[in-house]
């Protein structure tokens, strides 16, 4: 019995072998190298589940062609290796396109029915919602009142920490911080994310996405019955008054409504914008704070320059925060930020082959995937010099000529660049801000200790596999009435990416 058994399995790893053998031989003379995994056919399909995007660190790294090809039973992935190809995928964005991930999300991710779902096919639908959305996130006043509710949110918030032998667990913190200080940017006093119920419902429904994403709702039914209370809290939060929400969240209700979606698919549409901005602006905030209290020098050259371009004092403790100087004239807290994304961001940019589309001189088959990761970009030792893999807190303010679009991806590539960038920016170089201006944060034990990323999640940066405990107090000279000041509506954050 034994034999039999070695026999069919021996029979079966020679099968894999040879099915996979033989589909490369369909490849043409034209297309990207194949890269083989070491276990045939859904080699790779296990990497990108245990690792997620940083699987294409280390394979990329082994590759010196400026596209290779993956596959995966009999889908094919190109994955592009150099920066000089992204204009190329740029200007194939009707063949190469983000639509069909963008339909998965509706339909699959955020349950939206068939008829929203179909909307997404509708050319003057997608135009209308997408510029909607674009403009009201666009820097001028319907963005400084988003912002300032935030701030203000925040800045409340940071008030209330420290005292006398006050601890919090960093990661934990930052992720209810953001979570409220963001959605009362979005939704205004009404906030349903102020529901200590909503705001977890919504972090088990984020666990959920991948399975969801692939089709495996079934195995998350926590996660799907978290959607299902969440889609019930902003139905709600729709029948009343949102007239103080910010301009984003009426005008997207508005297309949708005028489109013809369901007040129930609405409020799905609705979820899908806050999966895109939070899950993603909570990592980048916490690796940001650590990168700078974990950097003593770092740190107080950062409180300096704060000090000095963006803080005015007034009489007594009164305190003014200038947002506009620290969009513009405060380098090192950009610098900060910027490098933090470069060293953390692991997201891979998706385009579905629509038709038969050359690049260079390379060959991509309709019905495949493409995708773009960043880490093979932003790791890049001819781009960002021999420290590439150092931290080093000045790089940016180093360039003076700026980092390339197409070298610097943390926000996604043209001409789907992340349309909450500048809120997101802005929300996070205040909150950095106002914690390196306002306390002191100590590791308990002393050491700052790196957590390891939590590999798997749905997000741009992975968050951490761990949490740090650290200790607040804050600093006496800085305790007071604090002033948010937006400053000119126009000023928006100088971005790598545009």
């Amino acid at each position: 019995m034994a034999a039999i058994i070695i026999y069919v399995l021996l029979t079966l790893i020679a099968v894999c072998y040879l099915s996979d053998w033989l589909s490369s031989l369909f490849d043409g003379p034209e297309a990207p190298p194949r890269v083989h995994a070491r276990v045939p056919l859904i080699g790779h399909a296990l990497g990108l589940y245990f690792k997620g995007a940083s699987y294409y660190t280390d394979l990329s790294a082994r590759q010196s062609s400026e596209i290779y090809t993956i596959n995966i039973l009999h889908l094919k992935i190109y994955v592009v290796n150099s920066r000089h190809l992204i204009p190329l995928v740029q200007r194939h964005s009707k063949t190469l396109s983000f639509t069909p991930f963008q339909k998965v999300v509706a339909r699959d991710v955020s349950g939206c029915g068939t008829l929203t779902v179909g909307l997404h096919d509708d050319e003057l639908f997608m135009r209308d919602f997408m510029r909607a959305t674009r403009e009201a996130l666009a820097p001028g006043v319907h963005l400084d009142y988003q912002n300032r509710r935030a701030v203000v949110s925040l800045e409340e918030m940071l008030g209330g920490m420290g005292g006398e032998g006050g601890r919090l667990r960093l990661y934990e913190w930052v992720k209810h911080v953001i979570t409220v200080a963001s959605s009362d940017g979005v939704y205004g006093r009404r906030n349903p994310f102020r529901d200590e119920g909503v705001e977890k419902a919504f972090w088990t429904w984020h666990d959920g996405t991948p399975a969801m994403a692939t089709g495996f709702s079934i195995f998350v039914p926590a996660a799907v019955r978290a959607r299902q209370f969440l889609v019930d809290a902003i139905k709600k939060y729709h029948r009343g008054d949102f007239s103080d929400a910010a301009q984003v969240t009426k005008e997207r209700i508005r297309v949708l409504r005028e489109y013809g979606v369901s007040e129930d698919d609405v409020a799905r549409m609705q979820l899908s914008f806050n999966i895109a901005l939070l899950p993603n602006s909570v990592p980048t905030t916490f690796w940001v704070i650590f990168n700078t209290f974990s950097h003593p020098n770092l740190f107080l050259r950062l409180r300096e320059e704060l000090e000095r371009k963006a803080v005015k004092r007034s009489d007594g403790k009164r305190y003014g925060l200038d947002v506009s100087a620290l969009k513009t004239k405060c380098p090192l807290l950009l610098s900060i930020f910027e490098e933090t994304q470069r060293h953390q961001t692991v997201h891979a940019n998706i385009r579905v082959v629509e038709e038969d589309t050359r690049l260079n001189s390379w060959h991509l088959q309709k019905g495949n995937f493409l995708q773009i990761p960043n880490q093979p970009i932003h790791f890049n030792k001819d781009l960002w010099g021999d420290d590439y893999e150092v931290f080093n807190p000045n790089r940016f303010q180093a360039r003076k000529d700026g980092a390339s679009s197409n070298s610097f991806l943390a926000w996604g590539a043209a001409p789907h660049l992340c349309p909450a960038r500048q809120f997101a920016s802005t929300e996070i170089l205040v909150m950095l801000a106002l914690l390196v201006l306002r306390v002191d944060l100590v590791p308990v034990g002393g050491i700052w200790g790196r957590p390891d990323p939590k590999y798997g999640e749905a997000t741009t940066i992975l968050a951490p596999g761990g949490d740090v405990e650290v200790g607040v107090a804050l600093r006496d000279e800085w305790v007071g009435e604090w002033v948010i000041e937006m400053g000119d509506s126009r000023a928006k954050v100088p971005l790598a990416s545009g």
